[in-house]
């Protein structure tokens, strides 16, 4: 996922609740997210990492990770893959707007002969 952000910056879009700016502490946040992913839930998650306390945690999911900063950063995701070369491949959907605000397709199309 670290590297994944490096080339996107998909986890600037997990702004804070009350600040607006993104996480100070990009490890934690990407905890949070992974937990989050593969249903693991905060508790199970901080007693399975070394170094990872719970509270922090919990405070890190509860001011950056909402449904709309899930949104802006899938958007930014799909983006990046249609700008990169490769995705020409994959048809020409249109780009989605860098607003978050709208629905993500459920499915690309295939190109003939894959």
């Amino acid at each position: 996922m670290k590297k994944t952000d490096g080339w996107t910056g998909f986890t600037l879009h997990f702004t804070n609740l009350k600040s607006g700016q993104p996480s100070k502490d990009n490890q934690l946040l990407l905890t949070a997210i992974l937990a989050d992913g593969i249903n693991l839930g905060l508790t199970k998650m901080s007693e399975s990492c070394t170094g990872v306390i719970y509270a922090p945690l919990d405070r890190q999911q509860a001011s950056h990770i909402r449904d709309e900063t899930y949104s802006a950063a899938l958007v930014e995701l799909v983006n990046t893959q249609h700008a990169h070369p490769f995705g020409a491949h994959w048809g020409t959907a249109p780009h989605l707007p860098r607003t978050g605000s709208a629905s993500v397709p459920e499915a690309m199309p295939i190109p003939p002969g894959m």
